[in-house]
Parts: structure tokens; sequence; C-alpha cells
């Protein structure tokens, strides 16, 4: 999983999805982040926690700002102290290796 983010390669409907040993992989270098299905997709998630909205918020927003940046965006809850973000590709139903690299990225927004 490179560190540097293109723009998104990864919407375009012919993109490879990771292969299951590429995303144990990628998976085993992000902190906290599982695999799970998502109306029968492969999502990656991660619920982060603050101490109030205001900064769940903040986070939000960041995210969005990153996602607007390379034109890949995840599903965002946002609640009264927490945020669950979920990546993946819409485009090929999967996860493709843009959805590990976003996620890198939100882990570095939080800390």
């Amino acid at each position: 999983m490179s560190d540097q983010i293109p723009t998104c390669d990864a919407c375009r409907p012919d993109a490879p999805k990771v292969t299951d040993a590429q995303a144990q992989l990628f998976l085993q270098q992000l902190d906290g982040w599982s695999i799970s299905d998502y109306n029968h997709i492969p999502v990656l998630v991660k619920r982060y926690t603050f101490k109030d909205f205001k900064q769940a918020l903040h986070f939000t927003n960041e995210v969005g700002l990153i996602a607007e940046e390379v034109n890949h965006h995840p599903e965002i809850v946002t609640e009264w102290g927490g945020v669950t973000v979920r990546w993946w590709t819409h485009k090929i139903n999967g996860l493709h290796e843009m959805d590990f690299a976003m996620a890198k990225r939100c882990d570095s927004l939080a800390a």
C-alpha cells in the first residue's frame, strides 16, 4: 500500500479489486480497521471516538476534504462522540488499494 494518494483510478468499472491476501496484508498496516460485509460488499470500517459532537463534526469535515481531493468518497456516519467511516469502491463493489490508502489518511487526521 502506497502512502502517495493519486486521484481516483479506483473509480473505473474495470479497476482491480484487491485479493483476499492483499486485503489482509494491507489491513495489518492499519490500526483498528476491519473488513466487514455491508450489503454483500466487503468494506473497510472503523469507528473513531471524540469527546463531543463538535470534534466529531470537525473530523467528518476533514475526511470529506481529503475525499474531495482525490474524488474517492466514503460513507461517514457522524454522531455525538463518534464517527464511523466505511471505505469501499462503489464502481467495483469491493475493495481497491485506494480504500486502504484513504483509511490510512483518516488515521493521520485523527492523530
